[in-house]
């Protein structure tokens, strides 16, 4: 799985995929030339050609920025130009931080990955068949709540602040609440990540933004990265946006969505800096245990102890996703990446540490995830539940 995510739903898109091409095969090629001026024209054209109002990218080697870009409007309203200071929602690139959060109570000694579910949510459905390793490497057989019966659905219900208790009870109503036997199949899930982040906060004694800021943003310096709440006030902040052909500027305003919704599935914001810096400390041994780290990339197996596969026959291929991050090799060694997609934003971080590189990458613009309040194309219904039909057809109308 090596496209940005996008939150709603967990389909790919046009922008992430070319957003997850361009650090699959441009930038690490180009970083490891030094060759910054081919970097700059490619983000340069995205921005150009209204892929996205803005574009931000950072390159780290060995510890150090060695080159950065920021291309385009960080909000359109006021004209504001992206920077380096500019803050975007990175969606489920969160979930790695996510992860790293569990194993530091697993070296506290205060929960096991291999710990079941029913040990923190013993009412939760089929909660004795589950783990959090399962959950944290999507092979729980946990769905989507994120998945309702047509986009619209969703998009109205995530506008509203929900506690703990309230999302708890959505997350249990999904239909299907189960899309696999836990343990037999490899199924991206926003639902596990939402459960881990309570768990954390039932372990902690703490909420979950405050525990991740005591033990990993405020200690790391990690001082523009923090778990979002709209309601705060935040220098920098960077406006999300959504494709309006018949716009002048050619977006709109990203559909509203409350940071309550995806949790620790996707409920953060970042800058490049703060995301490379992140990755070049885990990469580095500063963060979490060699053990930890370790568990952190190595590979979610099924129960029968084999891999989860893609595909079938002799198009079959394997998945090697390890705790909130994908795990590979490439033509530069190890390659430990996510994608993430929320409304309004698509982001990707990835690192290849042996060659001690890392890559970060924001834009300020989702692929068209359609606002329930925006008139969509001509001859586009509001219930049509294809997302990639959806983007097309909005694409087209440029």
């Amino acid at each position: 799985m090596n496209e940005a995510e996008v939150f709603r739903p967990s389909r790919r898109s046009v922008l992430g995929v070319g957003a997850a091409g361009l650090l699959a095969s441009v930038l690490p090629t180009a970083a490891r030339a030094g060759d910054w001026g081919q970097i700059d024209s490619t983000l340069e054209n995205l921005v150009w050609d209204r892929h996205t109002p803005s574009i931000a990218v950072a390159i780290a080697r060995d510890g150090v920025i060695v080159h950065s870009r920021y291309i385009g409007t960080a909000n359109l309203e006021t004209g504001t130009p992206c920077s380096a200071a500019s803050i975007y929602r990175i969606g489920s690139v969160s979930k790695q931080f996510t992860a790293a959060g569990l194993l530091l109570l697993q070296e506290d000694g205060k929960l096991s990955l291999d710990d079941p579910l029913s040990r923190y949510m013993p009412d939760f459905p089929r909660a004795n068949e589950i783990t959090l390793r399962q959950m944290a490497t999507h092979t729980s057989g946990l769905g989507n709540y994120t998945d309702t019966e047509t986009p619209q659905e969703f998009l109205q219900r995530s506008r509203m602040d929900l506690d703990d208790p309230a999302l708890l009870e959505w997350l249990r109503e999904s239909d299907p609440l189960y899309t696999s036997e836990p343990g037999t199949e490899w199924a991206y899930s926003n639902t596990a990540y939402v459960l881990l982040g309570m768990i954390m906060t039932q372990v902690s004694g703490m909420e979950y933004g405050d525990f991740l800021n005591s033990r990993l943003f405020a200690p790391y310096d990690l001082r523009q990265t923090s778990v979002d709440n709209a309601a705060t006030v935040v220098r920098d902040r960077v406006n999300g946006y959504t494709p309006a052909p018949s716009s002048p500027t050619g977006f709109a305003n990203a559909s509203f969505i409350s940071m309550m919704i995806p949790g620790a599935a996707g409920a953060m914001t970042s800058s490049v800096t703060d995301l490379c810096h992140w990755h070049q400390l885990l990469m580095a041994g500063k963060i979490l245990k060699p053990d930890s780290f370790q568990q952190f990339t190595t590979s979610g197996r099924l129960s029968n102890g084999a891999l989860p596969m893609r595909g079938s026959g002799a198009d079959a291929t394997p998945i090697n996703y390890g705790l909130g991050v994908n795990v590979g090799e490439g033509d530069y060694g190890r390659i430990i990446s996510h994608g993430g997609g929320i409304q309004g934003f698509i982001s990707r971080l990835a690192s290849y540490p042996d060659a001690g590189l890392s890559i970060a990458m924001t834009t300020n613009c989702d692929p068209g995830i359609v606002d329930p309040n925006v008139r969509l194309p001509e001859g586009m219904s509001a219930a049509q539940t294809s997302f990639e039909e959806r983007v097309k057809a909005i694409r087209s109308a440029a």
